[in-house]
């Protein structure tokens, strides 16, 4: 049966799509976790390529549970607890998730990658305890110390009543904070108990919904600021930031019943596909005065948009997402991955690349991890893959050609017949590195 979701013809995609997903992913896991080069927007990490314990693991861990609920094959489920397992082996006495060099790799701040590992380790408590099995405490246990003794513990904003970024961080940025609220509705329904949502994920919905955009007839109506630090107006608005606003907003419809929550989700969603592009992709930026960059347009990360779109149609409110889902899709390559984005490097010039960008290409779990959710999801049959997958592109950096290739084992960089980049998957740093890819 197909997923009512989706439009019938992608259905067989996706079902591929995800398979070889999976086998990316296992590709792309070391000794203790998944490992792999970032590619971002503000920052790029080449050189430590081992295992970093953040919102990665948000996608993958419910990607899995997703399949497992998609399939009934318990294979998916012990892929989810094995991926939950590395959370647990590298959590801190205090609730911190944190591995490799804190100038390379280490991510110790609260939000968004503790909120999101959180938020695995709920999805897997809940759906061990659904499948009869008593090993679903220590993932809980795992969550609620992170809950209580990092978000709330050091977050929480008593006297403006939200998350904060940071102790000592006056910034309030809208989806972060809704990924802590998606958490604590998780905890919530594994431990039945309200409070938490009372005191803390509804007074922060209430935060999200205080900064929305409220222009009839602008296209600018719906939009949520990127952050808000007090001392001016919102500056930008990011479609794929405020996407991930959009469950939390409707999650706190669904408990307390207030129209005003699932309205403000729906404007929401309404601003991304105001300014959708005719091939399904989206802006980086959109500005107050109604300017946007368009470069890069993200592509994996659209995961999200896609998720929002199905949580929507959830609550009976129709969205138009198949130019999206093709989008995502094309971005596939023979590695199994998808691809980060599509003109990292016109940030400053906005002008339309001949070719990728090796960032563009670079397949990172960090963005993977949320196309890998929304597929998996919206996947019907899905089986394990037992090819080999691999992939070659020509694109460029700093202006030098050059090819960038990735199989089942190795990341390759050249220029020409020179190696200038090479990292053997699972290892903690890239066997050669030019100086071209040293981050600083």
């Amino acid at each position: 049966m197909s997923d009512p979701s989706v439009a019938p013809e992608l259905q067989p995609t996706i079902n591929i799509a995800v398979g070889e997903m999976d086998r990316w992913l296992d590709t792309m896991r070391g000794p203790r976790g998944y490992t792999g080069p970032t590619a971002d927007w503000w920052r790029h990490g080449f050189t430590w390529t081992g295992t970093t314990l953040d919102w990665r693991y948000e996608g993958i861990i419910c990607g899995y549970i997703a399949l497992w609920r998609r399939t009934l094959d318990g294979h998916w489920l012990a892929k989810a607890q094995w991926a939950a397992d590395d959370l647990l082996a590298g959590q801190s006495p205090g609730g911190h998730f944190s591995y490799g060099p804190a100038k390379f790799g280490s991510y110790v701040a609260a939000t968004p990658h503790g909120a999101a590992c959180a938020i695995g380790l709920l999805e897997l408590a809940l759906a061990l305890r659904e499948a009869h099995s008593e090993a679903w405490q220590p993932y809980a246990a795992a969550a609620e110390l992170t809950i209580h003794g990092v978000l709330v513990g050091e977050l929480w904003d008593a006297a403006h009543r939200l998350f904060r970024e940071a102790p000592a961080d006056g910034r309030f940025l809208p989806h972060h904070g809704a990924s802590v609220c998606e958490a604590l509705f998780r905890q919530a329904e594994l431990r039945h108990a309200a409070e938490p949502i009372e005191q803390y994920a509804l007074p922060t919905a209430r935060a999200i919904l205080a900064q929305q955009v409220h222009r009839s007839g602008d296209r600018l109506d719906g939009a949520i600021p990127y952050h808000v630090d007090g001392t001016r107006g919102p500056h930008k608005y990011l479609p794929v930031c405020i996407a991930r606003c959009i469950p939390a907003l409707l999650q706190s419809y669904t408990w307390t019943g207030d129209a005003r929550f699932v309205e403000g989700a729906w404007r929401a969603f309404a601003f991304l596909q105001r300014w959708r592009n005719a091939d399904g992709s989206f802006p980086a930026v959109v500005y107050p005065g109604g300017r946007s960059n368009q470069y890069p347009h993200w592509i994996a990360a659209t995961g999200d948009i896609l998720r929002a779109g199905v949580a929507l149609r959830d609550h009976g409110i129709s969205t138009e997402v198949d130019a999206t889902w093709w989008w995502l899709l094309h971005a596939q390559d023979g590695s199994g991955g998808i691809a980060t984005a599509h003109g990292i490097g016109a940030q400053m010039r906005q002008r339309r690349p001949r070719l990728p960008d090796v960032r563009d290409l670079r397949h990172v779990p960090g963005w993977c991890d949320k196309a890998f959710r929304a597929l998996a999801a919206a996947a019907t049959d899905v089986r394990p893959l037992d090819r080999a997958l691999s992939s070659q592109h020509r694109c460029t950096f700093h202006g030098r050609l050059l090819t960038f290739s990735e199989d089942e084992t190795t990341v390759e960089i050249c220029h020409g017949r020179e190696v200038r980049y090479r990292w053997r998957k699972s290892d903690d740093w890239p066997a050669i590195c030019a100086p071209e890819f040293v981050t600083e």
